[in-house]
């Protein structure tokens, strides 16, 4: 279907707020999202996620994706997955030996699964699970694949967290690990870093600032879509805003605490919006082996309070008399980020301990608003 350009929530229910996205591109993110939420429902059991990987096949029609497993995982599943209406193919080899039929594999129109239990038995020869496990794919030149890699351990157990003091722009992130052996601290030194992506362009200060160009005659919008929304589509037709808004990242390595534990704390952010966090965990453990293991989090800063010095408020008289006044308010924060549209349950105003009831979003980050005071008075305006 044809994509729609609008802020989409991805969240997961009975998860609380651990796998909570705010996506502009729900097509591409919904794969990884829900491999993620459902290595993180299984917790209680042992799936974890070695690697998540992205790629497109060269001009040749060919691709691989090579994954380091374990010595201790007691089952591999390799998942690749595509657009609809692309086709693509793989072999699994380990090491170099081609193993496709010693597991299942399983394939639909978008996607083709491997699963092996390990150990196991190829010709006679038996097959472990340490080494290389390769995913040799074939399909059309330039189509492009989602890779992953999810192994069933357990023995090794990890914890990842993000979190912010007030989950408001100023904040800065701090980044946590715990690393377990069979339910214990693991004291074998390991490196765990994180890649934390974050906003290029808050989406509310490119509404308040972006020129918004006129609709084409053939786009049409969804009954109820807010002012936000339609002008963010029109914006988004053009390439150069998604160059604006794409995140951009910076690298982290969490400092260990001798006793499991990991951590890091990032500088202060200053862009409203979704920061995701990506853990890359590696090591040697004489009972699992060399090891490797991603995990994402992430973290929404909100606007901070609106700052009465920067934030654009006008009042003035719209009648001859002066009884009829109307109302703009521009919120703006400390750090030059504007609120944004869409946010119209946010402004309130008050007439003496009168509310104003119609509030009007503009879409462009200003909310309006009249109103009628007595003659000869004077009332406050809130």
């Amino acid at each position: 279907s044809r994509r729609r350009h609008t802020r989409y929530s991805l969240q997961s229910r009975g998860l609380g707020d651990v796998y909570k996205r705010q996506t502009l591109d729900p097509q591409s993110d919904l794969r990884p999202f829900f491999v993620e939420n459902l290595v993180h429902a299984l917790r209680g059991f042992s799936p974890q996620i070695v690697d998540y990987r992205r790629g497109k096949l060269t001009d040749d029609g060919g691709a691989t994706e090579t994954f380091e497993i374990n010595a201790s995982a007691t089952q591999l599943v390799l998942k690749l997955s595509w657009d609809r209406g692309s086709r693509l193919d793989f072999r699994v080899t380990r090491d170099g030996t081609d193993v496709t039929g010693a597991g299942t594999t399983t394939e639909r129109d978008t996607y083709r699964i491997f699963a092996i239990d390990l150990p196991a038995t190829i010709a006679g020869d038996p097959l472990e699970a340490a080494g290389s496990w390769t995913l040799d794919i074939s399909g059309a030149e330039d189509t492009e694949y989602h890779a992953a890699a999810i192994v069933d351990e357990p023995r090794l157990g990890f914890e990842t967290s993000v979190t912010a003091d007030n989950n408001r722009v100023g904040d800065s992130l701090t980044l946590t690990a715990r690393l377990t052996i069979d339910g214990q601290t693991m004291t074998t030194p390991a490196t765990v870093s994180a890649e934390i992506f974050r906003p290029g362009e808050s989406v509310g200060n490119l509404l308040a600032t972006a020129d918004v160009p006129a609709a084409p005659g053939e786009l049409r919008f969804e009954p109820g879509t807010s002012p936000g929304q339609r002008n963010l589509a029109l914006l988004l037709q053009d390439k150069k805003t998604w160059r604006t808004i794409a995140p951009r990242s910076d690298n982290v390595t969490l400092t260990a605490g001798g006793d499991g534990s990991y951590k890091a704390a990032s500088a202060p952010f200053a862009k409203p919006g979704f920061y995701k966090v990506v853990f890359t965990i590696e090591g040697e453990h004489p009972v699992v082996g060399k090891f490797r293991r991603t995990e994402t989090r992430g973290v929404l800063l909100k606007f901070a309070a609106a700052d009465p010095q920067l934030t654009d408020l006008v009042v003035q008289p719209t009648n001859a008399d002066a009884t009829r006044y109307s109302l703009s308010v521009r919120p703006k924060d400390s750090f030059g980020n504007f609120l944004g549209p869409d946010y119209v349950q946010r402004i309130a105003v008050r007439i003496g301990d009168e509310p104003v009831k119609a509030v009007q979003d503009e879409g462009d980050g200003r909310y309006t608003t009249e109103f009628e005071i007595e003659p000869g008075t004077n009332p406050e305006v809130e």
